[in-house]
């Protein structure tokens, strides 16, 4: 009595295989030990430098609401904003 072994048998065991490869080099190289630079309490006034974030964010706006809010904001703070 002979035995075969399915040939898509082969094929799942050498995905599993590949599967657990990538995911042993991807726990290789992530960063083991994150530690947040900064301690602070709630309540409490920030002790450090100015905190600026290493990334832009672009805020669109279109051009009617930003003319609006400059309209509102010379409304209500005249001596901020120059006149026009």
């Amino acid at each position: 009595m002979k035995i075969t072994i399915p040939k898509h048998t082969n094929l799942r065991t050498q995905s599993l295989f590949v599967l657990l490869a990538v995911a042993f080099v991807v726990l290789l190289f992530s960063p083991r030990d994150h530690k947040f630079m900064y301690n602070f309490e709630r309540g409490q006034v920030w002790q450090y430098e100015l905190l600026i974030a290493p990334y832009d964010i672009t805020i669109l706006k279109p051009q009617g609401a930003v003319a609006g809010r400059a309209r509102q904001c010379c409304t209500q703070y005249p001596s901020l904003l120059p006149n026009g």
